[in-house]
């Protein structure tokens, strides 16, 4: 991990006498690409399924950074606890996408689940995620991956949430799925707190 990456996860809270350094981790990967890749995604539509806070700090960073890789997108969110989620999307969402689908022009669509997550006395620890990148026109699956977050009780949610974000971007990017700068330090949204929510 370089010292930019290491810097924007982790923080040095200070006692007398004591340095305890507090870190967090993000990990994406990718479990399988198309060999046939018939566009990359411009008009891509983002259906999420989350039940933590993570989404605060990963919807803001995601779109940030494609706009700088020159996709549009479009977010549909739903609030779910993982072990009882219904499909993604559910059929509230696939509504909504229909009736945003004749003036966006969605040519792609990823779909973003929270499976699990773990808290520890009501703080948020860590959380996994799938990710699947598909083709609309082809009804083609492009791209899946899945991720790994872990959070120290230092670091807010919303910091490793825009993390989670640019590791996608980064990772879409190494497959050739987008073209793009990615902003050196995602924004995070300020403010962000966590919920005391039981492990599922």
């Amino acid at each position: 991990m370089n010292i930019t990456r290491w810097l924007a996860v982790c923080g040095f809270p200070l006692s007398v006498g004591v340095l305890v350094v507090a870190c967090s981790s993000v990990r994406v990967t990718t479990t399988s690409k198309s060999p046939d890749v018939p566009q990359r995604p411009q008009n891509l539509f983002v259906a999420e399924s989350f039940g933590t806070e993570v989404f605060a700090g990963f919807q803001p960073a995601l779109e940030e950074g494609l706009r700088a890789c020159g996709v549009n997108t479009k977010f549909f969110f739903q609030k779910a606890v993982p072990a009882a989620a219904p499909p993604l999307p559910n059929e509230g969402l696939v509504a909504e996408m229909r009736a945003d689908a004749p003036t966006f022009h969605p040519d792609s669509l990823l779909l973003v689940s929270e499976t699990s997550y773990t808290t520890i006395n009501g703080s948020f620890t860590g959380s996994r995620y799938t990710f699947s990148l598909q083709n609309l026109a082809r009804k083609q699956e492009l791209w899946k991956a899945d991720a790994k977050l872990t959070k120290d009780r230092f670091i807010e949610t919303a910091t490793v949430g825009a993390d989670l974000a640019k590791q996608t971007i980064d990772e879409l990017q190494q497959n050739g799925l987008v073209s793009c700068t990615v902003p050196a330090a995602a924004q995070v949204p300020k403010g962000t707190s966590d919920r005391g929510e039981k492990r599922e």
